[in-house]
């Protein structure tokens, strides 16, 4: 996995796989007692030769890491690797964090009406809960008269 995100980063970004590189996987990386994703260390020689060694951990402070993590420390860590072949940084435009959705605030289009209550609340509920309700047939029509 590590192997192929590396060869399709070098080739995305158009830059030769650099001669001197070699990636560490292990359980975990440490730098002065503090516990790390990843480590690069950049080694050059007296004839301007340079050595990568890139350090990736499993774990970190005793959580697991995933391996999408995993390549996503790959992945910065190999810009730094070849860095003078990409060039010059003219510009970096920062990412911000991905939040959770939340519902948009509803706003009503009027203003709310208070009304008053159906059933005044004073008056007590007849106690239903004995007998059944039963439909009414008594054969009798409600009339309205008009004067």
């Amino acid at each position: 996995m590590l192997s192929r995100a590396t060869r399709a980063q070098f080739r995305a970004l158009g830059v030769p796989h650099p001669d001197h590189l070699l990636i560490v996987v292990q359980r975990r990386v440490e730098r002065e007692e503090r516990q790390l994703a990843s480590l690069l260390q950049v080694f050059e020689t007296e004839h301007q030769v340079r050595r990568h060694v890139l350090f990736l951990a499993l774990t970190v402070e005793g959580e697991q890491v995933s391996d999408g993590t995993v390549v996503a420390a790959l992945r910065q860590q190999l810009h730094e690797v070849v860095g003078e072949a990409l060039g010059e940084l003219v510009c970096a435009v920062p990412g911000e964090r991905a939040r959770k959705q939340r519902p948009a605030p509803v706003v009503p289009l009027h203003p709310l009406v208070t009304e008053p209550p159906p059933f005044d609340h004073e008056a007590p509920f007849p106690d239903d809960a004995d007998a059944p309700m039963a439909p009414a047939s008594d054969g009798t029509y409600a009339v309205a008269a008009q004067r």
